[in-house]
């Protein structure tokens, strides 16, 4: 499946997905450098009432970026649809300049807002703030996203491992500072960490009803190849 279109389908509510244009053989260790034409999609005025419709989000090679990667998607307590995704600048790669890129639609995913930068850092610099995993507080309106900040030395090895949160209550117009919660969820032992990918969930019943629980995995190397666990943050 070919990272570079991310596209939202709606039929009621919209749902994100990666799209390609055509199949393609990624081989390990190796990048692709193919970047897929325009996806010809159904528009929802063409798709006639209760049908299908879809429609591109972010498309690879556009908005100054080489793909876009890693998306996920909440509904916020307002109905608007916030599409959160990687934006990677030169590559496929998982390491090097990586920004983290929203959108929203206001009416069910029919339009978006033009994309809104989240978090980035350091202009050019090898820096990633990667993996977002959002989750809605019902009880106050508030969204949170947690992402994982990693970045390259100079020997090109993957460092970091910081966890951040960010809460917007606007409706995910505006995003506040990221809030540095390594010391509280992540292990000494534990070096490669990324939340997600995907969503969080809100508890509904129970006597932990209202608890707010992000899936997150890590490795107590940078090593692909070694082990990986997951867990959960709450």
């Amino acid at each position: 499946m070919n990272p570079y279109i991310i596209s939202v389908i709606a039929f009621v509510l919209a749902v994100v997905a990666e799209t390609c244009a055509e199949p393609t053989r990624l081989v390990q260790g190796q990048e692709s450098d193919y970047v897929p034409k325009s996806v010809s999609l159904t528009s929802p005025s063409a798709a006639g009432p209760g049908a299908a419709w879809s429609t591109d989000v972010f498309t690879g090679g556009r908005g100054g970026y080489h793909a876009y990667r890693i998306p996920a998607m909440v509904v916020s307590p307002q109905g608007s649809l916030i599409v959160f995704c990687e934006a990677r600048k030169s590559s496929l790669s998982d390491d090097g300049d990586i920004d983290l890129l929203s959108r929203r639609s206001e009416d069910g995913g029919k339009t978006w807002l033009a994309p809104q930068l989240v978090i980035e850092e350091g202009g050019e610099a090898r820096v990633k703030y990667g993996n977002p995993t959002a989750v809605v507080d019902q009880s106050t309106k508030t969204i949170w996203l947690a992402i994982n900040r990693d970045y390259v030395d100079n020997r090109g090895r993957r460092r970091g491992g910081t966890l951040v949160l960010m809460r917007s209550s606007d409706d995910g117009k505006s995003w506040s500072p990221p809030i540095d919660i390594t010391s509280q969820t992540k292990e000494p032992s534990w070096k490669h960490y990324a939340f997600g990918p995907g969503i969080g969930i809100q508890l509904q019943h129970g006597p932990l009803k209202g608890r707010l629980i992000l899936p997150a995995n890590y490795r107590e190397s940078f090593n692909k190849r070694e082990p990986s666990w997951s867990h959960l943050v709450y």
